[in-house]
C-alpha cells in the first residue's frame, strides 16, 4: 500500500477539524485495517488449523470481517461448543479529530 496519500503535509493542509481532515483520519485507519486483516487472519487460520489437528471442529462463520475474525464449532442442534475470536483495534487521530466513530 502506498501511504504517501498520508503524509504529514496531507494532514497540515487540512484545517483542524474539517469533515475533510475527519475523513483522511478514518481513511487511514481503515486502510492500516485492511492491510494487517490480511497477515492477522492468514496466521490466524494457521492457529485453527492446529487446533482442528488435535479434535476441534473449528469454521469461520460468516460474521468475519476485517478486524472481527470469528471461527466457532457448531454442534447439530445449533449449539456453539468452541469458539475463537480475533479483535483487532486500529484508532486514529490527528489534531481537532477527537470523537471519530468506528
Amino acid at each position: 500500500m502506498d501511504y504517501s496519500k498520508y503524509s504529514k503535509q496531507a494532514f497540515e493542509t487540512l484545517a483542524s477539524g474539517s469533515p475533510e481532515l475527519k475523513l483522511l483520519v478514518m481513511e487511514l485507519r481503515d486502510d492500516v485495517r485492511l492491510a494487517l486483516h490480511a497477515a492477522v487472519h492468514e496466521r490466524f487460520k494457521e492457529i485453527v488449523s492446529s487446533l482442528n489437528g488435535v479434535g476441534h471442529l473449528l469454521t469461520e462463520t460468516p460474521k468475519s470481517k476485517a478486524g472481527e475474525i470469528d471461527f466457532s464449532q457448531i454442534e447439530d442442534d445449533e449449539t456453539y461448543v468452541f469458539y475463537l475470536c480475533c479483535d483487532t483495534t486500529i484508532s486514529s487521530g490527528y489534531r481537532g479529530t477527537h470523537g471519530i466513530p468506528e
